[in-house]
């Protein structure tokens, strides 16, 4: 008889990281492309920070920092993914972008920011990211 980790073909799998390593790559890829634009309008002053929207702590931050958050998680992701795939990678990678979708977050439910930013970042990237990191690290 085999043992029920073994027998579950789920979400919640060991092996989930290779399964999934299409698509894990493709949304890091994206990620890494909105953080480079992000970079783009930052450095060239057509968008910054909106405190109404992410809050003050967020506003208080440059958004190069966040871009360059952004680009460097989402960059080790997609490196570690690659073949052969690297965990330690992927692990920091996620850390990095589940502390930034954390503390987008918090700035906007604590400072004044909008409701939808911090639903948006708290329930759909930081669960994934904090997905990827318990994959990762309970992995093979």
């Amino acid at each position: 008889m085999r043992s029920t980790e073994q027998q579950w073909f789920g979400v919640y799998d060991r092996y989930s990281i290779n399964r999934f390593r299409p698509l894990l790559l493709c949304v890091e890829g994206m990620l890494c492309f909105v953080g480079m634009l992000f970079w783009i309008f930052a450095w060239s002053g057509v968008s910054q920070i909106d405190p109404w929207t992410y809050g003050l702590v967020a506003f208080d931050v440059p958004a190069k920092f966040w871009a360059a958050l952004i680009m460097g998680g989402s960059a080790m992701c997609v490196i570690g993914l690659l073949k052969p795939v690297k965990r330690w990678m992927i692990t920091v990678g996620a850390l990095v972008l589940s502390f930034v979708y954390a503390a987008i977050t918090y700035s906007a439910v604590t400072s004044g920011g909008d409701i939808s930013v911090a639903m948006f970042g708290s329930n759909l990237f930081l669960s994934f990211h904090l997905w990827i990191v318990w994959e990762s690290v309970r992995g093979e």
